[in-house]
């Protein structure tokens, strides 16, 4: 039965399925890095070059245009004819002002939650935390110490927050009836 072995031709459709989670980790890397760079607010007012927007934030033009053109490929932003860039409407929820703004959740879940993640074969070996391993001290306390990682933290609670709200009041009845 080929679905028995290995590389068959049944697993063909499955390893697509497959690769597809496995390789999407690029995605949040490259929209975490968009948002590092504040780019929705850098394209807030109009469509920009990478080559402007390489100045601006002090970055490498053709490794930006190659990021700007990797997130075209998911709905972030669209490059233009003329060669410039311009946010699409999910790519400008990483604006920091942006009504509904999910920046600080793609920074905090781009730099500390990816950490801990990549350290989940230490959790489940081991049976302890890994944000625990890698901060050194139990839950949250590091963020004690940490005034600006505090702040991402506490925004990206507050768009969460808001999100959730937003999401139960659209869809919970509270007429009490």
């Amino acid at each position: 039965m080929s679905q028995d072995r290995p590389g068959g031709s049944d697993n063909v459709p499955l390893a697509h399925r497959l690769l597809e989670p496995v390789t999407n980790s690029w995605m949040a890397q490259a929209i975490h890095v968009a948002a590092e760079l504040r780019i929705a607010d850098l394209l807030a007012e109009g469509p920009r070059t990478s080559e402007d927007l390489a100045t601006a934030t002090g970055t490498d033009a053709l490794s930006l245009r190659r990021l700007l053109r990797a997130l075209t490929t998911i709905d972030i932003c669209r490059e233009r004819d003329d060669g410039s860039f311009e946010m699409m409407p999910m790519g400008s929820l990483l604006g920091a002002n942006a009504p509904g703004s999910l920046r600080s959740f793609t920074i905090w879940w781009g730099t500390n939650l990816w950490q801990a993640w990549g350290q989940l074969l230490y959790s489940v070996t081991t049976g302890q935390s890994a944000r625990q391993w890698l901060a050194g001290k139990e839950g949250f306390a590091h963020l004690a110490q940490d005034p600006e990682t505090a702040a991402v933290f506490n925004q990206a609670l507050v768009e969460l927050t808001r999100l959730t709200a937003e999401s139960v009041t659209r869809t919970y009845d509270f007429s009490g009836s």
